[in-house]
């Protein structure tokens, strides 16, 4: 656990270089990284379920007019498992990448950046609800919903920047979402929720 807070320090972006970034004429991609291990990458993730071999093809499928930003898991927070020496070392040969400080409210990052990537994650859940496209590795829930892009081998960079150009239509998020909807059910995946949910009852 020392050795992975010692890389963690080692490899996070200053508060003032942070700012730097945004000065550069360079679009923006954010990848939220997941906690580990859980089911929503090392299951769901599927091949993906290595997070940096998809920060590495997200790197490929993007040009050198981008940046990356990664930003570690903060709650819970991320421990030593999964993010060994190696994990650090494969970061730091990807171009054009930052490792932000976990810290920073993921919702104020999203509304700076262009793009938001994760394998399952809630922050691209939390982008198209804010209006920026988001881009996932693994079985997200939300991939059908508009504004997400589920990513696969014959997606290129101009097909996927054609997508990126397209300005954000709410309508069709809204509508999209709607039709998922009707397939959901209703009720809580865990008994950590039940405290969140007022008058709830086991039985119904």
């Amino acid at each position: 656990q020392k050795e992975y807070l010692s890389n963690l320090r080692n490899i996070t972006l200053s508060d003032e270089d942070f700012n730097k970034i945004f000065l550069k004429k360079k679009k923006i991609a954010l990848f939220a990284l997941h906690y580990e291990p859980e089911a929503a990458t090392n299951i769901l993730g599927k091949n993906f379920n290595d997070q940096v071999l998809a920060i590495e093809t997200l790197s490929k499928l993007l040009n050198d007019e981008w940046l990356i930003l990664v930003k570690e898991h903060k709650d819970p927070p991320q421990s030593y498992k999964f993010r060994g020496k190696l994990f650090f070392e494969r970061l730091k040969k990807v171009d054009n990448l930052y490792f932000i400080n976990k810290d920073y409210k993921l919702t104020e990052i999203i509304e700076k950046v262009d793009l938001i990537s994760t394998i399952t994650g809630t922050a691209g859940w939390e982008a198209i609800n804010l209006g920026k496209k988001c881009l996932v590795f693994g079985n997200a829930w939300y991939q059908e919903v508009y504004g997400c892009t589920k990513y696969n081998d014959e997606l290129t960079y101009d097909k996927f920047l054609k997508e990126l150009n397209i300005p954000f239509d709410k309508q069709k998020f809204k509508e999209s979402f709607n039709e998922l909807s009707k397939r959901l059910g209703e009720g809580i995946v865990d008994e950590y929720f039940v405290k969140m949910v007022k008058d709830f009852d086991y039985l119904k």
